[in-house]
């Protein structure tokens, strides 16, 4: 029989048979003598026989691996750079907060823009990678993609929430005054620092698993934990600085108010798509997690639910404190829009901290697992984070609703009006899912 290379659909994965059948100078056909020895060809008078499927898998293997290498590589450098041009600019934080407000309103806002530009060009980095996972990575090398995938898209959306908490500090730098100059450059400070810090181990663990993805071992497990929950953390500091900076925030007109909760819309938006990866990674290493040698697996479990709960319990009492401070900023210059905000934010706040309490029941009998017991624990873990990650989905849709809509409803006045009405009962059904699939993660 005939079995030809698909080396013409190599991208696809499918063999066509229409490759062009090759043959010897002499009129004869090639084939390979037996498959234990490939480089001794014969003038058999047969088509040429390559044991196809065998070398095809090893083409595969090969390029998966060079490309989750060159993936590695490339996320590494671009995280490297945005660490080390972070730190350069929190350097210049304690000159500026000794000068005149006027000056140091210019430098900031020159630092925050270079801090965006730098977070832009790392997030298009991280994103260009994560839209290229092929077709032709399969087995071992495709399931290491496919986790490092999501675990890229948590560390991405992590970075744009940050650029959209600097967005929103760069809209207020206007209402700089001598008595807040001094702790808005250290909020600041505070978010780069910690920017900077979680970005350099997350450059680092990529770094450290290049040659080591031909399969999910340990190390490529507790490298993708690690990434993860600095991914939390980053979101945790950008909204504790968001928050900071709307203790001193003013909206003393209606387009100013409007301006104010599309930043912060912007912000808490790319949060929790930035959670919602994360939480995703976590429960696609979950199986891996299990695999494990016992004590490896507890060790493991522990960092994780330990540092992903800190993060969750920062989150929501940041999330409280922006609810409270938007009511008192925008007021009712945006008629029913800034009433709903709170409403959604309240309830993302309340279903991070139900998941956060199931991760802490969790984590208090991980120590006493044993072999048996550590997959139902396990179970339990996947079933509230999934649970959580719906909840999370439906807020995130409500949210994008009301940012395009914030414009409207601050005049909305006749059929306008009523259709604003109408989209805001559907967000309330929504609230009502919500509130329905967090009494289930309450009971579990």
């Amino acid at each position: 029989m005939s079995v030809h290379l698909p080396f013409s659909n190599l991208y696809s994965g499918k063999n066509t048979g229409s490759q062009r059948r090759r043959t010897a100078s002499q009129g004869t056909r090639l084939s390979l003598e037996g498959l234990e020895d490939r480089t001794v060809l014969s003038t058999a008078g047969h088509h040429a026989v390559f044991a196809a499927p065998q070398v095809h898998a090893q083409f595969h293997v090969s390029i998966g691996d060079q490309f989750v290498q060159n993936t590695l590589n490339q996320v590494s450098q671009a995280l490297t750079n945005l660490k080390t041009d972070i730190t350069n600019l929190a350097g210049q934080l304690s000159t500026i907060a000794g000068e005149t407000v006027s000056q140091a309103q210019t430098d900031l806002n020159t630092l925050l823009t270079n801090v965006r530009n730098d977070l832009r060009t790392a997030i298009n980095a991280l994103n260009s990678v994560t839209s290229l996972a092929p077709g032709f990575v399969t087995g071992n090398s495709r399931q290491v993609l496919q986790l490092l995938d999501t675990a890229l898209k948590s560390v991405s959306g992590s970075l744009q929430t940050v650029y959209n908490t600097a967005n929103v500090i760069i809209g207020q730098l206007p209402n700089l005054t001598s008595s807040n100059l001094s702790s808005t450059t250290t909020l600041i400070g505070n978010l780069l620092n910690s920017v900077s810090s979680n970005v350099n181990s997350i450059s680092s663990s990529l770094s450290g698993l290049v040659g080591h993805t031909s399969q999910v071992t340990s190390q490529v497990v507790n490298a993708l934990v690690s990434d993860v929950t600095k991914s939390l953390s980053t979101v945790a500091s950008s909204l504790t600085a968001l928050s900071s900076e709307l203790a001193n925030a003013t909206a003393g007109s209606v387009s100013s108010a409007e301006s104010l909760v599309s930043g912060v819309l912007s912000s808490v938006s790319s949060s929790l798509g930035a959670i919602r990866n994360s939480l995703n990674t976590l429960v696609g290493l979950v199986p891996s997690i299990t695999r494990l040698g016992l004590n490896d697996a507890r060790t493991l479990l522990q960092t994780a639910l330990t540092d992903t709960t800190t993060a969750l319990n920062s989150i929501t009492g940041s999330l409280d404190s922006i609810v409270n401070q938007l009511s008192s900023i925008v007021g009712t210059q945006l008629g029913g829009t800034t009433q709903f905000l709170n409403n959604l934010l309240t309830d993302v706040s309340d279903s991070l901290s139900t998941l956060s309490g199931s991760l802490q029941q969790v984590l208090s009998i991980v120590p006493s697992l044993d072999r048996s017991a550590i997959n139902f624990a396990t179970r339990l873990l996947s079933g509230a984070v999934q649970d959580a990650t719906k909840v999370l989905g439906f807020l995130t849709g409500d949210l994008g609703l009301i940012g395009s809509l914030e414009g409207l409803i601050s005049g909305a006045t006749g059929d306008v009006s009523s259709i604003t009405d109408q989209i805001f009962s559907i967000i309330a059904n929504d609230l009502n899912k919500v509130g329905g699939l967090l009494s289930g993660l309450g009971s579990d």
